[in-house]
């Protein structure tokens, strides 16, 4: 853990939807888990070492991911009708060239925006004592 404040670092195992299968499918080997490092905000004030339950607001969530995944594929729309229509060429070349440009603008703002909000999950109660191992875990 890094204590930052009222932040802290927080290392959590991911498991894949196959984690969970009784199945030995060969595909599912090179997915299945991984550990992530996560900064959360630690106002509860846990402590290194101990186990904690997580919790992000479902409006962050969903803002989060429309941000993501939803605003550059309209973006890139936007920029190939801009272009087409601000370059008027026979061939689609200015279109793609809009959805290009457009599509680096959203990444952009992508990234001004999520420096701004700070979207960050919250430590909500500490599940255990501090372990041996000094690493903080998820639930």
């Amino acid at each position: 853990m890094v204590d930052k404040g009222k932040s802290a670092i927080v290392k959590i195992k991911r498991h894949s939807a196959c984690s969970k299968c009784d199945k030995n499918c060969k595909m599912a080997d090179d997915h299945e888990s991984s550990e992530m490092l996560v900064e959360v905000d630690n106002q509860i004030g846990a402590s290194k070492g101990q186990q904690v339950s997580l919790k992000m607001e479902g409006k962050s969530l969903v803002f989060s991911a429309l941000l993501v995944y939803i605003f550059p594929l309209f973006s890139m729309i936007l920029g190939y009708f801009s272009g087409s229509y601000l370059i008027p060429v026979e061939n689609e070349l200015s279109g793609i060239l809009g959805a290009l440009i457009f599509l680096a603008i959203s990444f952009l703002v992508i990234r001004v925006v999520s420096a701004r909000t700070a979207i960050q999950p919250k430590v909500t109660r500490v599940i255990s004592k501090p372990t041996d191992n000094n690493k903080f875990n998820c639930h």
